[in-house]
């Protein structure tokens, strides 16, 4: 009889796992589809996690520590003994690399977790209850409950609980079965738990305590001798197991102890009451009427503890109908929820601080303090639940109410459901990641976008490309973790002041608005740190945060395609696409762009300039208009105070005031120095016969079909951009839609580069174009990437549907060659000296 049963035993043990590993596949639809080309999760937070895996297979190959590392927030390098790490999954995904790649070993692991857990919930339960239904149905719940699905897709750290039921049934088997093996089986079983989460040796631990305290009170088997023996045991094989990761923790444990405490998120990432009976929004069927609701919500928008309609009727009918099994599981389910709901109660987004709750008293204990976040004491719940609801089955099953166990199977399935899957779409790459981790590996880079969030995403490319970087993430960071970033002049001009870290103070890395002036020691001081390379993700990269970078680095790449430009700050030059002027002796000026504010009382002129002798340093330049009425203030284009060098570059932005009532006509302006030296500018003031200031560049009055003039061009060049500035005059209003082209054509007038668009980058197209409208209208091109050589820029319009060009002809009507009007100067691309 005793065979029998065993072999009953093993036979539904393999018939649950096969089942599992089925409804997993089908329930996680369409992972098993995309475990090469994408990640499982919905939460930026995920790429830590392959991050993780990634270092850590780092740090063996190369016999590093795995808790500390200098190949994030470079060169300082950071602690990473209270980091957010899956030891053990890192470990797994590291194993299975060579053979799948490292973005299938990261969602194969996190498939196996969840198979895994769902059949450890099965043996838990069915030891409890003999019955193997029940036992199928609570690994189910313990899989797919939304709390522990929600953490899952988000923290490796925190839902990688498969560990947790086969701990529990070995440990309830050695306080009633005493023996070595079941109470060595719970110390391993601990130990795991410990290798995949720190924080869920503190779970498991406050759980045994409740539980011992329970068992202890109510029906207590075993001499406190005898109990003492087992535990030992258990703790000392769990302490020698985790003792590598324990090891380094004691060494610093004060480090430990200070992180813990930095922040009190207790009032603000407890658990809302309301969310435990709203449906998850990822739900396929009504999910999307509940996103109303939960934006009322903090953290559980992301993480979402719902009960469900089917376990709350099944945890009912356990209280109600097994009182004395449940009884242990209902008392310890009401007590994660009375921590989880932290410091202060929240309903529906309303925090009532005047109810202060119990997490007050523990909330400062270390290790609970290392929790962090008391909403996570939700994944404890999940065990109550699902042993809960193996409990009710079981009796229904005992009472041969089939078609009343078939309806609730529905509806768990129902709110529990997550088909389709979040996964992400891998970040595009680049084919130069492979090329460029082989140059200089151990030179540091900076990314851009800069900003708390981001650089969890671009941790991504780190995997890809191999050198540290100054940024990074670290979960417990303090003001010091930031500190190369914060005293760094460029750096702290690039950080992204929407994107800042949520526990430091909002004015450590406030972004500047001005750029910086002293270009060329700011890119030193980054070199002689070793940050080597700025790398710039244009996927990542808005509108905004471009203009932000041109304006702080008027450098050119190294490379560059649709996804990455690089940039080397120990050659932020290395071509040149017009020859610098000689400004002064000892300053060559480099780039000049011209802008006239919306009120036109303020003339800007931005210059990039290049120190090229001593006798350069502290000599004062003007903006002033060339018959010397107006000058702007004088300005030392390299400043005395800073420690220059040849070649360096600074840039400046010189205001030149614009008198209210200029006569009407065009006004050529200059820069003039100290010495007598002056370059003029290439564009000049224009006043209307009305009074209306604009600026103008190269006259053209070119006429393009019988509807359009082309006024005047102004162009020029911020690093590898070309911008041009055109004014078009609408004789007539167009009949047809024509979109501008302009071309880049080499010596031998051939096409090397083009730009095709609706005027004012598609925001003006020529059917709206009134007669007698003037339309300022601004385009850019890239140039990088043409070889060195002499270019010619031509533009003009042309039919949108049919691609013919509109014939254009100069004022006395001569046709010009290919309807095509050329900038008088040509560029030159050279490779920098």
């Amino acid at each position: 009889m005793l065979i029998k049963l065993k072999k009953f035993t093993r036979e539904t043990a393999v018939i649950a796992a096969i089942g599992y590993l089925v409804l997993i596949l089908l329930l996680t639809y369409p992972a098993i589809f995309h475990l090469q080309d994408r990640l499982i999760g919905n939460n930026i937070d995920d790429w830590i996690f392959y991050w993780n895996n990634w270092w850590v297979g780092r740090a063996i190959a190369e016999g590093h520590s795995w808790f500390a590392t200098d190949m994030i927030f470079f060169p300082q390098g950071t602690s990473l003994l209270s980091h957010s790490h899956s030891l053990l999954s890192s470990l797994l995904a590291w194993l299975l690399e060579p053979l799948t790649g490292p973005v299938a070993a990261f969602n194969l692991v996190w498939l196996w977790g969840l198979w895994l857990g769902a059949w450890a919930m099965f043996l838990l339960v069915r030891e409890l209850t003999n019955q193997p239904i029940a036992a199928f149905v609570s690994g189910f719940v313990f899989a797919f409950a939304p709390y522990h699905l929600t953490q899952y897709l988000a923290h490796m750290h925190l839902g990688t609980i498969q560990w947790w039921p086969f701990y529990i049934l070995f440990l309830w088997r050695s306080l009633r079965r005493p023996g070595w093996g079941n109470a060595g089986l719970a110390g391993v079983f601990l130990a795991l738990s410990f290798w995949t989460g720190f924080q869920q040796g503190i779970f498991l631990g406050l759980w045994t305590a409740v539980y011992l305290l329970w068992w202890g009170w109510n029906g207590r088997t075993l001499p406190w001798l005898q109990t003492a023996r087992q535990l030992l045991l258990m703790s000392l094989v769990a302490f020698l197991l985790s003792l590598p990761i324990l090891w380094p923790m004691f060494n610093h444990l004060d480090e430990l102890v200070n992180a813990s405490n930095e922040f009190d998120e207790s009032i603000i990432k407890q658990t809302d009451l309301l969310a435990y009976v709203v449906p998850p929004t990822y739900q396929p069927l009504w999910g999307e009427q509940m996103v109303s609701t939960y934006q009322a919500f903090r953290v559980n928008q992301a993480f979402m503890p719902y009960v469900g309609l089917g376990v709350l009727l099944l945890c009912i009918v356990a209280i109600w109908k097994q009182w004395r099994e449940a009884r242990f599981w209902l008392w310890s389910g009401l007590l994660w929820i009375l921590l989880a709901a932290g410091s202060q109660l929240r309903f529906n987004g309303t925090v009532y601080e005047s109810i202060k709750l119990p997490y007050n008293l523990i909330k400062s204990v270390f290790p609970i303090s290392a929790v962090r976040t008391p909403e996570r004491f939700n994944l404890l719940l999940v065990v109550s639940l699902a042993v809960l609801v193996g409990l009710a089955v079981s009796w229904l099953w005992q009472q041969r109410v089939r078609w009343l166990l078939a309806l609730l199977g529905i509806v768990l399935l129902l709110d529990y459901l997550a088909v389709p899957l979040p996964m992400w779409d891998l970040p595009p790459t680049s084919p130069y990641w492979a090329e460029f981790a082989q140059i200089e590996p151990g030179a540091g880079v900076a990314n851009y976008p800069m900003g708390y969030s981001q650089a969890k995403l671009l941790l991504y490319y780190q995997t890809l490309h191999g050198h540290p970087t100054v940024e990074g993430h670290f979960s417990r960071y303090t003001a010091d973790t930031y500190a190369f970033i914060n005293q760094d002049p460029l750096l702290h001009r690039l950080y992204s002041t929407d994107d800042l870290p949520l526990y430091l103070p909002s004015e450590m890395l406030s972004t500047f608005s001005e750029p910086i002036v002293a270009l060329g020691p700011a890119l030193r001081q980054l070199d002689e740190a070793n940050v080597r390379f700025i790398l710039l993700h244009l996927p990542y990269t808005s509108q905004e945060q471009l203009e932000v970078f041109d304006a702080q680095l008027p450098l050119m790449p190294i490379f560059k395609d649709e996804v990455l430009a690089v940039y080397d700050v120990a050659n932020p030059r290395p071509w040149q696409f017009q020859p610098t002027k000689t400004l002064s002796d000892g300053i060559e000026l480099v780039e000049t762009a011209l802008m006239l504010e919306d009120t036109a009382v303020v003339l800007q002129v931005n210059l990039l300039a290049q120190l090229t002798a001593t006798n350069g340093i502290g000599r004062e330049c003007v903006v002033q208009m060339m018959d010397g009425a107006v000058a702007s203030n004088p300005v030392a284009l390299f400043a005395v105070h800073e420690a220059w060098q040849l070649a360096d570059l600074a840039q400046h932005q010189i205001a030149l005031p614009v008198p209210e009532n200029l006569p009407a006509g065009s006004y050529p302006l200059q820069l003039r120095c100290a010495d007598e030296t002056a370059v003029p500018l290439p564009d000049s003031l224009f006043v209307s016969a009305d009074g209306q200031k604009r600026l103008i560049g190269q006259l053209a009055n070119v006429q393009l079909g019988r509807a359009v003039q082309l006024q005047d061009v102004r162009w020029w060049l911020k690093g590898s951009q070309l911008h041009l500035s055109l004014h078009w005059l609408a004789k007539a209003a167009p009949q047809q839609e024509l979109k501008l082209f302009v071309h880049v054509l080499d010596e031998q007038g051939q096409l090397v580069n083009q730009l095709d668009t609706i005027p004012c980058n598609w925001q003006c197209p020529t059917s709206q174009w009134q007669a007698g409208q003037t339309i300022t209208d601004n385009a850019q091109l890239d140039l990088w990437g043409l070889p060195p050589g002499r270019y010619q820029i031509g533009l003009g319009l042309y039919d949108a549907n049919t691609g013919e060009r509109l014939p254009l002809s100069t004022g006395d009507g001569t046709a010009v060659a290919q309807n095509t009007y050329f900038l008088l100067e040509s560029l030159t691309v050279t490779a920098a000296p």
